[in-house]
């Protein structure tokens, strides 16, 4: 993460450069308090990253949650179902434990009625979240992205709590676009099953608001030529899409946010003034 921060700051300060601000007094090293050799890295990794996309590395040989047809579901209840006595035996003894259920209260250690309706449940949110009409990227069309962030977490609930309501900041920043610009929304991968199906129907309901199949690739919409800016709450894909060079506007403090192409916003009625 260190190499990487040093890639935006060589970022800024070849912006920086091109636009006369740069200190010609003091050296790169001097400027940015890095070594040589860091520059020399973050140099190189910012054209390999636009050259050929870098995904992180929790992304790295991931696998999201698909629709599978049932039959598929029985296959696989056959095949691991020499694990279920041992799965009973570890949600009996776990239910005997009376501080175990309370101070651990998760997917893991629900009683077994509730633990299956869970995953009947995220199943079918799965395939009504996959099957729905999905946008396509047009060619035609200038927009924005906004990339809805993974919720709970620190980055939407701590360092962006004002915003996290993200169907009323998707509201909120469509509404306040040019009328040639339209917002584009994708969900983040990972909740997939985890929202509620009618979440995101209510995306779909909103004017000026297209809404991008979940599994779509991410750095092939912010590297879209019609992409003009990326809206998001703080997270990787503004961290990348610097990189690739696209504006970010961000409605957090983090650290990228200090860079000249990175726009803090925190009052997003004045979205048309940046």
């Amino acid at each position: 993460m260190t190499m990487q921060f040093s890639a935006y700051q060589i970022e800024s300060m070849l912006d920086d450069f091109q636009q006369g601000n740069f200190p010609s007094a003091r050296s790169a090293s001097e400027t940015l308090s890095i070594s040589e050799e860091a520059i020399k890295f973050s140099t190189e990794y910012i054209s390999q990253f636009r050259e050929t996309y870098i995904p992180p590395e929790n992304y790295i040989n991931r696998s999201f949650s698909r629709a599978l047809p049932w039959t598929e579901y029985l296959k696989l209840f056959m095949k691991h179902s020499y694990r279920l006595p041992g799965w009973l035996r570890r949600v009996r003894r776990n239910s005997r434990d009376p501080l175990y259920p309370q101070l651990y209260r998760m997917l893991d250690n629900l009683p077994i009625h509730l633990e299956i309706r869970e995953r009947v449940r995220k199943h079918l949110a799965v395939r009504k979240t996959l099957s729905m009409d999905y946008c396509k990227l047009r060619d035609d069309e200038l927009f924005l992205y906004f990339p809805l962030h993974y919720q709970p977490e620190i980055s939407t609930n701590l360092w962006a709590t004002y915003f996290t309501n993200q169907i009323e900041v998707a509201r909120q920043v469509a509404m306040g676009l040019p009328g040639r610009y339209t917002l584009y929304v994708k969900e983040h991968p990972s909740m997939v099953g985890k929202r509620d199906p009618k979440y995101h129907k209510k995306l779909f309901g909103l004017p000026n608001v297209k809404v991008i199949h979940p599994y779509h690739p991410n750095h092939k919409v912010v590297g879209h030529p019609n992409c003009k800016a990326v809206v998001c709450l703080s997270g990787t894909t503004g961290f990348e899409a610097i990189l690739m060079q696209t504006p970010v506007i961000i409605l957090s403090d983090i650290f990228y946010s200090i860079l000249p192409h990175c726009f803090k916003l925190t009052d997003l009625t004045k979205l048309t003034d940046l």
